[in-house]
């Protein structure tokens, strides 16, 4: 897709995802996940979006990223959304219209409609994201292994 192309949507998803982010963001704190960084503005390589994170130095596997991806580079026609909230692939949230024949958006209505739907889902994803987040969690306590930091060992002598 050439750039004037994208560009097209680009502004009527960042008007629109917004919001919904925003109040991702303070359904996630009102759980107790904070401190989360405020919104902002996400460019990959082929993709563009909006997202924020944790704050906390310990929890770099907490972030959510709402991306307006480009089908071309896809392979499927206009442009598609993709929410995740973390590097496994649990992290793939529903991002509405994808798992549909008509995978893209190809008009501006046709993405502001898949943005009002997932508007809709917000508590949902917020239960998700916990989920997500707890396992990833548990993922890097596994990795890390035991803590023995405060064990101490008896020496035979």
């Amino acid at each position: 897709m050439r750039n004037e192309e994208y560009e097209a949507f680009e502004r009527p998803f960042r008007e629109a995802a917004r919001p919904i982010l925003e109040a991702l963001r303070e359904s996630l704190i009102s759980k107790g996940l904070g401190p989360l960084s405020e919104i902002e503005v996400l460019d990959f390589d082929i993709d563009r979006g909006l997202g924020f994170a944790s704050e906390d130095p310990d929890k770099t596997g907490h972030f959510v990223h709402l991306v307006l991806a480009d089908g071309e580079d896809r392979g499927y026609e206009g442009v598609g959304l993709l929410m995740t909230c973390s590097v496994y692939p649990n992290g793939q949230l529903w991002a509405p219209g994808n798992y549909s024949f008509k995978v893209g958006a190809i008009t501006v209505d046709d993405l502001l409609a898949r943005l009002a739907r997932l508007a809709d889902g917000i508590a949902d994803y917020a239960i998700a994201v916990e989920r997500e987040w707890h396992a990833v969690d548990q993922r890097e306590a596994e990795e890390a292994g035991p803590d023995t930091s405060g064990q101490h060992f008896a020496v035979n002598s």
